[in-house]
């Protein structure tokens, strides 16, 4: 049902990604390979020790700039997932159309969207530091049960005289398999409240700027009904 629906925006966004990775590698490419072109063709690194001022300030400087761009390729893309998307689903619009009204809604509160990406930041470091904890803790407590069971297995494996073979093999694969699949829901359920906060951050902030998905969140209260007329007295 959800993907019929959304089918068509879906399909634009999926295509949107890869082009949008397409044109970030290629720009990646001009301005990495660009000056590391012109630095070989001069000499620099086949005789760096003339050449140590340059190779160290454009170095530098060539750092700088693929941190800046990584940063703004990066706020692109959160800008897509957490804005665009909303508006995609709300009103069946394609990437291109919903990046042309949302780009007003940019211009008129920068300072807003700016604080909103800062924050976002700030919010994933702290959550990336409490949730790796809560991580490390969980993994620590399932080492209790995973250890006794291998204890357990190695002491049958000894007392019974067993060696590899298919069979045991299988068992093994089996077991590795659940300790896996149990690893993944633990984590999954320990990291499920950062991923429902952070949603619903972004739901919240952007409600406030986005009237369709404001009234789809906080609908209007119905009009209260208004005090009874009276009833006219009987004649007479």
């Amino acid at each position: 049902m959800g993907w019929r629906r959304w089918q068509t925006q879906g399909t634009s966004y999926f295509l949107w990604l890869i082009c949008f990775g397409l044109v970030t590698l290629t720009g990646l490419a001009v301005l990495v390979g660009t000056p590391l072109v012109w630095a070989w063709a001069s000499g620099a690194f086949r005789e760096p020790k003339q050449h140590l001022v340059l190779l160290i300030v454009g170095g530098g400087l060539l750092l700088l700039l693929v941190f800046a761009y990584f940063v703004a390729a990066a706020v692109v893309g959160l800008f897509a997932k957490d804005f665009l998307v909303p508006m995609m689903a709300l009103q069946n619009l394609g990437v291109r159309e919903a990046w042309r009204r949302f780009r007003p809604m940019l211009e008129v509160d920068k300072g807003g969207y700016a604080i909103y990406v800062l924050m976002k930041v700030v919010l994933a470091m702290g959550a990336a530091i409490v949730f790796g904890i809560a991580g490390l803790l969980a993994l620590l407590a399932l080492l209790i049960p995973f250890a006794a069971m291998a204890l357990v297995l190695y002491l049958i494996w000894v007392g019974v005289g067993l060696h590899w073979d298919p069979v045991t093999i299988g068992v093994a694969v089996l077991l590795g398999v659940v300790v896996l699949a149990t690893v993944i829901y633990v984590m999954g359920w320990v990291f499920t409240p950062a991923a429902v906060f952070f949603q619903a951050y972004v739901l919240h902030f952007f409600a406030g700027r986005y009237p369709a998905l404001g009234d789809l969140l906080t609908p209007p209260r119905p009009a209260e009904p208004g005090p009874p007329e009276p009833v006219p007295a009987p004649a007479g």
